[in-house]
């Protein structure tokens, strides 16, 4: 924040409040100590104001939609590491958000036995 501070103090013209928001929000997101997904939706609205373009906006969030489709791939592919199966034992817990089809079993898979 002090560097934020010292950008807006420095700026040739006073800079506008919702681009001085979004550093802020940023800065919180990108220094606090877990990551949440609902922090990027702090910062769309921001983003928005701060930067109307939508082309720049529309690259930020691809960029996210990629970061979590590796993410949702590596927890399909190596279930040991998936944050949802809680007990670290993918052979013994099926889906935990299953529903009634939990612990059902599987009527096709192209795995080797």
């Amino acid at each position: 924040c002090v560097g934020i501070a010292a950008l807006v103090l420095t700026a040739k013209r006073r800079p506008r409040l919702a681009a001085v928001l979004f550093l802020i929000i940023a800065a919180f997101v990108l220094t606090n100590k877990v990551y949440s997904p609902q922090y990027s939706l702090w910062l769309i609205p921001l983003a928005v104001m701060a930067r109307p373009p939508w082309s720049s906006f529309l690259v930020w969030q691809a960029g996210e939609v990629i970061y979590f489709v590796v993410l949702v791939i590596q927890d399909m592919l190596a279930p040991e590491y998936d944050p949802v199966r809680t007990d670290g034992e993918p052979e013994d817990e099926d889906d935990p958000g299953g529903g009634v089809y939990d612990g059902a079993p599987d009527r096709f898979t192209l795995r080797r036995g």
